[in-house]
């Protein structure tokens, strides 16, 4: 199917002249297409989060679509859309985050005051886990780690006293020129093309061009 579909396309820009970019876009598209239709597309894995809905999953797909189309133009309309989509994105799952979290501590408020134990301990449970307070990871000139914030500041002035106002050394830097003739870098062979795509390594992540290097060997 795709050495066919080769075929094709080579004998289409017999007969017109296509620049470097739109070569690529076709090819890149022709095997994305043939490795669907022949391995089909992986299951989507579902989301852990109970607050990720359908809302949710559908401006995701769309801030993945177009940033698709951004990598593919490389276009500064389509960068801008795809920035604000983001922005959108990211707002609107931490909105369905907080929500989901007020609705927790709301169920867990009734269940203490209706004397609902077990479940008032289960919603309690969940939030000590996800509540985990960060080492504050300073250590004094002996090597104890302060717990304190207050005397952890103290540390770092005193340890950016004693590195700023420490002793200078000057000491002569060699000079260094620079050649402005830019070397002349040959177009590569297509033996050199091929060497370099054998060379790749299978089940590592496609990138942004979204093709694995077993669908180019």
């Amino acid at each position: 199917m795709l050495s066919t579909k080769l075929d094709q396309i080579a004998e289409n820009e017999e007969d017109e002249e296509v620049d470097i970019e739109r070569r690529w876009a076709i090819l890149k598209n022709t095997i994305q297409e043939c490795a669907r239709e022949i391995c089909g597309e992986k299951e989507k894995r579902k989301s852990t989060n109970p607050w990720f809905d359908g809302e949710c999953s559908g401006v995701v797909e769309r801030r993945k679509a177009m940033r698709q189309k951004w990598l593919e133009s490389n276009n500064d309309d389509d960068r801008t859309l795809y920035n604000n989509l983001n922005k959108i994105t990211v707002k609107l799952l931490r909105k369905k985050k907080r929500e989901w979290l007020n609705g927790l501590i709301t169920r867990a408020e009734e269940d203490r005051t209706r004397n609902n134990t077990r479940e008032f301990y289960r919603t309690s449970r969940f939030f000590s886990k996800e509540y985990k307070p960060k080492a504050y990871g300073v250590k004094d000139k002996e090597g104890q780690v302060i717990m304190q914030q207050k005397e952890g500041l103290e540390r770092w002035k005193e340890y950016f006293e004693g590195l700023l106002n420490g002793e200078v050394r000057e000491r002569q830097e060699p000079t260094i020129k620079y050649q402005n003739v830019q070397p002349r870098i040959e177009i590569p062979s297509i033996e050199e093309v091929e060497k370099a795509i054998n060379e790749l390594k299978n089940n590592k992540a496609p990138g942004e061009i979204l093709l694995s290097s077993r669908f180019m060997n």
